[in-house]
């Protein structure tokens, strides 16, 4: 049996032999240089192991304890003095605005931070929450783009970075 392909370069019908396969050879129509591949009676499919539910929850666990780590360690952060934001008035509003059993701030928070790591598949799903708490977190938003002293845990993100960030999420909460 031999294997048929068509050349890269002038599309003529070649037929090589199967001793051939894997290797180059030359195109003669155009005597071009052609790649000859396996047929695929000849390809061996590789089984693929069984997904394993208990490994997924033990990463989906990983996740969420490493995100509540750097929740905790960006809530101690205390940027050096040459940096530290200068401490003005408090905000007028509550320190946070509960919907449910999480802090809507907190999912804020989460966000940018989030966007700061560049983890944008799991900003989207907190996106996705806020979303569902548009107003709320409309408000939260509105006294972040309004405070002059960021919450700490977002301290240590350039004042720019923070303002666009917030820009950008109040734009898809409309």
């Amino acid at each position: 049996m031999s294997i048929e392909l068509h050349c890269d370069h002038c599309s003529k019908l070649i037929r090589a032999p199967d001793d051939a396969a894997g290797r180059r050879g030359k195109c003669p129509y155009c005597h071009q240089s052609v790649y000859i591949p396996s047929p695929p009676e000849a390809i061996e499919e590789i089984p693929l192991s069984p997904m394993d539910e208990s490994d997924e929850e033990k990463q989906r666990r990983l996740t969420e304890e490493m995100r509540r780590t750097q929740r905790e360690l960006l809530s101690d952060y205390r940027p050096p003095p040459d940096r530290a934001v200068p401490v003005s008035r408090e905000s007028a509003m509550p320190e946070t605005i509960r919907d449910g059993d999480e802090s809507i701030e907190d999912m804020v928070v989460d966000y940018l931070l989030l966007m700061r790591e560049s983890q944008l598949v799991e900003a989207e799903a907190v996106l996705a929450d806020l979303l569902n708490r548009r107003d709320a977190a409309r408000k939260v938003v509105d006294r972040l783009s309004t405070d002059t002293v960021p919450p700490q845990a977002l301290a240590g993100i350039p004042a720019a970075v923070y303002r666009g960030f917030l820009k950008n999420l109040r734009n898809q909460l409309k």
